[in-house]
């Protein structure tokens, strides 16, 4: 895996233009500066500029990580291989952070959970991984955002 995130800052590079692609980045980033522990608290949620909005679990939470949003942009940036996040800004959403570490499928097959995935896959997605250089990056990035999005359409479809 340290492999893979060393290849971040060069996938950074490459999509300097491809805002979504820059996200993708820094959310797995994410997982890596902050750990397990708080990784289960907190959800990246959107990255507009060098602005990085963190959903977190409760009050508590977001005074925790509070305290250690410096060492964190550190360890992010570190991990990213540039200051490509000037700030972090904590919203408390209990939801959104359970959304994002619940069970993929649950309700689904392996066989009918990789057939939704692979309904994800677009010529748009194609286009954009095959710029990345280093194969496991690039299947880390097709895995997350096909998966991404195909949880993104079960909720949606739970929701009607």
């Amino acid at each position: 895996m340290r492999d893979v995130f060393s290849s971040l800052p060069g996938a950074l590079r490459k999509f300097a233009g491809d805002e979504k692609a820059r996200e993708a980045i820094v959310f797995a980033a994410w997982n890596r500066a902050v750990g397990p522990g708080l990784g289960e608290h907190t959800a990246p949620v959107g990255l507009d500029g060098k602005r990085l909005t963190v959903a977190v679990s409760s009050d508590t939470w977001k005074k925790h990580v509070g305290d250690l949003a410096d060492q964190i942009l550190f360890k992010l940036n570190g991990a990213l291989g540039s200051s490509m996040v000037s700030y972090i800004e904590f919203t408390v959403d209990a939801g959104f952070v359970r959304k994002q570490y619940k069970p993929a499928a649950p309700s689904k097959s392996e066989a009918e959970w990789k057939s939704l995935i692979g309904d994800e896959l677009t010529s748009d997605l194609e286009t954009a991984a095959s710029e990345i250089e280093d194969e496991p990056l690039r299947q880390l990035f097709v895995n997350a955002s096909t998966s991404s999005l195909a949880r993104q359409k079960m909720d949606a479809e739970k929701d009607r």
